[in-house]
């Protein structure tokens, strides 16, 4: 019999995850055993995986779709929330989204990558309420144990 079994295939499809997610921290040190397991049993969903790829596929044709609605979004309270380290979404972009969305606020929350509502839960859900209050506090992300903000 040629090919992989099934064992080493699902063995390298754990060390895949494990891989891309580290990859979506700043810190991979911060992924943990719980996460990579809830992360694999939504992959293991069926149907996921296509969905992912079919994201690839569509992203230049979503971007240029969210361009072209720029004016009717240009006015909408909107939070951008980006890590300085985010390799999905490259940081610059961020500016560039913010420059077209007049009623944005942007924070950059520096050694988070792309998921900063896991990596740095504390912080991003108190800057998500200040938000939501209205506020403009000059303290976002400012706190020693908040990652510095943009």
């Amino acid at each position: 019999m040629t090919g992989l079994s099934p064992l080493r295939l699902k063995r390298g499809l754990r060390a895949a995850r494990s891989v891309a997610l580290s990859r979506m921290y700043g810190d991979p040190r911060k992924v943990t055993v719980e996460t990579l397991n809830g992360y694999g049993r939504m992959i293991d969903l069926p149907g996921t995986i296509e969905y992912a790829l079919e994201v690839v596929r569509a992203w230049n044709h979503d971007m240029r779709e969210l361009k072209s609605r720029f004016h009717v979004l240009a006015n909408v309270p909107a939070l951008l929330m980006w890590g300085s380290l985010d390799r999905a979404v490259a940081p610059e972009s961020a500016h560039e989204l913010a420059a077209n969305l007049k009623n944005a606020k942007l924070i950059v929350m520096n050694g988070i990558g792309h998921m900063p509502y896991e990596e740095a839960p504390e912080p991003f859900n108190r800057l998500v309420l200040d938000f939501l209050d209205g506020g403009d506090s000059p303290a976002l992300g400012s706190s020693p144990d908040a990652p510095n903000s943009d």
